[in-house]
């Protein structure tokens, strides 16, 4: 957090819930203090941060939760009921700790943006972003497959959306991303926290990484192409997010 995040994210994604928290449970945590310690990672932030930074809770996609690598394929073969379900609870718990916004992210399947969609629409509650998982290649497509305006669809008239993007990506495949999704979704924020270039190839990171200056260098590309919300994901450093906080500094002097 030194590094000057704003908004500073919660570290929530991988306890997903399916009745009743099976991840942290079998970690040793009954449900009352699954429920806790989801509300806990918002606090935990809150008290870690200055007092003007955005508290972003997390909350990662039915992908993470099997954790094989599904946020980077999608594809899971549930329909938007059960991935409803799926995140309803979690949801729940990280809104009674009062983030100013939820964050879901990696989101690499369309029947989930579909469900995510659903839940905004459902009930009151904080302003999310939601940001998609990629499949790498030449035109913008969601992780599953579905080309990436189409994915954005379901999300674009709606009052609780606050931003929308990518992450856990190649930097390299930001800036086509951005382009798509300023078509796509006129007027809307757009965000994006790419990997450090390194990509995840049989269980390990390989491939060389971006250092912080080219990292930054890179993301001033995303401003000028309308992101507003950047950050890292994946094999970022510290100094990663340093250069990017001068980044926007320099960019604030500037407008």
């Amino acid at each position: 957090m030194g590094a000057g995040p704003t908004p500073g994210p919660t570290s929530s994604p991988a306890p997903a819930t399916r009745r009743p928290f099976p991840s942290l449970r079998a970690r040793g945590l009954d449900e009352p203090d699954a429920r806790a310690l989801l509300r806990r990672s918002v606090e935990l932030v809150r008290e870690s941060c200055p007092p003007q930074t955005l508290v972003a809770a997390s909350v990662g996609s039915y992908g993470a939760f099997l954790a094989d690598g599904s946020e980077y394929v999608g594809g899971y073969g549930l329909d938007r009921t059960a991935l409803i379900d799926f995140h309803r609870e979690r949801l729940r718990e990280l809104s009674a700790a009062r983030p100013d916004l939820l964050a879901f992210e990696t989101i690499p399947d369309l029947v989930e943006i579909q469900a995510i969609a659903g839940l905004l629409e459902d009930r009151p509650g904080p302003r999310a972003w939601v940001s998609f998982s990629l499949r790498p290649g030449k035109r913008p497509c969601l992780a599953d497959g579905t080309p990436l305006a189409e994915a954005a669809a379901p999300l674009r008239d709606l009052p609780r959306l606050a931003a929308i993007g990518v992450n856990c990506v190649g930097p390299t495949e930001v800036l086509p991303a951005l382009e798509t999704l300023a078509e796509a979704a006129p007027g809307q924020v757009l965000l994006a926290y790419p990997n450090s270039g390194e990509r995840w190839v049989d269980r390990d990171w390989r491939g060389p990484a971006l250092d912080a200056a080219g990292f930054a260098a890179m993301a001033a590309t995303w401003w000028s192409a309308g992101a507003r919300l950047i950050g890292g994901c994946c094999r970022t450093r510290p100094a990663h997010i340093t250069a990017l906080a001068a980044l926007r500094d320099d960019m604030r002097r500037q407008s």
